[in-house]
């Protein structure tokens, strides 16, 4: 409950939760009481700062509900109709505050009440007006909303085939990893036919990361549009080695994750010059430890990925 709350509360900034919250007093409790408790002969409403009594207060007290209520559901659901509304009715009040002092109280200190009353709700007026992306509904797709590409982990079973789907229904192109290669391929093979979209199998997993059986995976998802982001993992030089395993895959590769090239454990080198021949064009994306100095250190990284090349 307490971070159901705490999610609610910070769908909106603090004044306008307390906005929220004097709405739902209003309509809940004071207005209902004010219309259906309070004597006749008492009763007193007040529009753009003209005092209303008797029955005329009873019937204008219908109108100042209907607009707490909105006011609460609006505020709720940050609805897109609360802009301009919320703010032409705080504009109103702001002016009511100015007018009401001036006609009702005597006295200097009604012009200083005045002023600063109209102040403060024309702060209140200003906030909601300024807050029109605040009210604005989301995208309605989920292309819009997160952009052309997305990585979906656990990609053979459960959730993540769903999203997976889901993702692809709105024409996003997915990087898809698991551990089950079989399930990968097939899910892999439906959604570019069903959906034309691009898909990028991760090379991981025991069994995935072996070349050989991603070439088998993308044999079964014949399809132009599903490729392998290369992983450089030590599983590359099994078997029958780099050159064969590379070659497996080389005319479906999309994109190529590199971790740092210091390391000797790896055939960065050659895996340039493999890249060079296939003539790559696409990301080598560098997976590495954060740095304190990441601009120093990404120009390092650079140096020896043109040096690798021999462009250096």
């Amino acid at each position: 409950m307490r971070e159901w709350i705490q999610h609610q509360l910070g769908r909106r900034p603090w004044w306008m939760n307390l906005m929220l919250l004097f709405c739902a007093y209003m309509a809940i409790v004071y207005v209902p009481w004010d219309l259906f408790m309070k004597p006749v002969a008492v009763d007193e409403e007040v529009w753009f700062g003209i005092r209303f009594h008797g029955w005329a207060a009873k019937l204008l007290e219908i109108p100042h509900w209907a607009v707490y209520a909105a006011g609460m559901v609006g505020f709720w659901g940050m609805r897109r109709w609360m802009h301009p509304w919320a703010a032409a009715y705080a504009a109103q009040m702001t002016f009511a505050m100015v007018v009401w002092p001036l006609l009702y109280q005597e006295g200097p200190s009604r012009f200083v009440f005045a002023v600063l009353s109209g102040a403060v709700f024309g702060w209140i007026t200003w906030l909601l007006w300024s807050s029109r992306a605040r009210f604005q509904s989301p995208p309605g797709s989920l292309k819009q909303r997160y952009g052309d590409w997305a990585l979906v982990t656990g990609a053979s079973a459960g959730i993540g085939v769903e999203f997976a789907r889901a993702f692809a229904k709105d024409g996003i192109s997915l990087v898809l990893a698991a551990r089950r290669g079989d399930k990968l391929a097939g899910l892999a093979d439906e959604l570019t036919r069903q959906h034309g979209i691009e898909v990028r199998v991760e090379v991981h997993g025991q069994g995935t990361s072996l070349l050989p059986n991603l070439k088998r995976i993308m044999d079964v998802a014949n399809h132009d549009n599903v490729g392998v982001c290369w992983n450089s993992n030590a599983t590359d030089l099994d078997g029958e080695g780099f050159d064969h395993n590379f070659n497996l895959v080389k005319d479906k590769i999309f994109s190529v994750h590199m971790r740092d090239l210091y390391l000797e454990d790896y055939p960065f080198r050659r895996l340039m010059t493999c890249l060079n021949e296939i003539r790559f064009t696409g990301f080598c994306l560098a997976e590495i430890p954060p740095s304190a100095d990441p601009v120093r250190l990404m120009k390092y990284y650079r140096a020896l990925w043109l040096a690798y090349q021999n462009l250096i």
